[in-house]
Formats: structure tokens, sequence, C-alpha cells
């Protein structure tokens, strides 16, 4: 299969952003292949990797963060070279509850099938991302409010 010129993979990866930024998780979706995979290393228990396999997998699981969390991501530095894009991205998470805000970057490297991201891996600040969403737990039990 013929890879996308860069111009398209770069286009398609800021859009994927920006639907992300307006909690549009069925417009990322459209950026995807069907068999999309995601990799994220510190989002599973306990703060460790996760991988999501299938579009409907991956909206289960971006959906509800969509729903508690404004988030704001732009890709910056994008190199793409034989099929594969590396990124960093600078992202900027607040959970609408409890007013806690998250500001990191963090590395994406996608892959393409086609015209379609098929697979991407981010690698995240494991020890902060876990510290953040630890607050924003016993903040919102504090609060009341149930868990996140």
């Amino acid at each position: 299969m013929e890879q996308p010129d860069p111009e398209q993979v770069t286009s398609l990866v800021e859009q994927y952003h920006a639907c992300w930024s307006d909690a549009d998780v069925q417009g990322m979706m459209e950026c995807c292949h069907e068999d999309f995979s995601l990799f994220l290393n510190a989002a599973g228990p306990g703060g460790g990797p996760i991988r999501l396999f299938g579009k409907p997998d991956v909206s289960a699981f971006l959906l509800p963060i969509a729903e508690v969390a404004e988030s704001k991501t732009v890709p910056l530095r994008l190199s793409y070279r034989d099929g594969v894009m590396r990124t960093q991205v600078d992202a900027t998470v607040r959970h609408r509850a409890t007013g806690h805000t998250l500001r990191c970057t963090y590395r994406q490297v996608i892959q393409f099938y086609g015209p379609k991201l098929i697979a991407s891996e981010e690698f995240h600040d494991a020890a902060m991302m876990r510290a953040f969403w630890e607050m924003v737990a016993s903040d919102t039990a504090f609060r009341g409010q149930g868990p996140t």
C-alpha cells in the first residue's frame, strides 16, 4: 500500500489532535483505521501501560476522560519517515469538577495505513500522570462528588 505524503499525514495528525481538544472522540476515530490501536505507557491500572485495539475499545476508553476533563493537545516538531510520524505533543488537561490542571509534553509515535492512523503510541511522564489523577480522585472523594 502506498504511504500518504508528509502533508497528508501532518494534516491528519493535526486534525486528530484538534478533535481531542474539542472533546470530539468520534471525530478522532474518523481519522483512524478500523483496526486502530492505542498504546499509553501510563494509563492502565496503577498507572501502568495499556494497549487498546479497535476503534470501539479506544472510543470506550477516551469518552469518559473527555466527559470529566477538558484537554488540549498540540503536536510539535512533527517528523515523518517511512510511514511513521514522530512528534512531541504539548498537552493541557483540566479536570472539570476540581479545576486541577496538568500541563505537560509527551512523545507520540504514529503509524499509518493508507490515509488513516493505524497505531499511536504515547509516552507520558508516568509519575506525573499518576500523581495528577490521584490528586483528582482524592479531591473528588473529599468533596463528596464520588469517583472520577
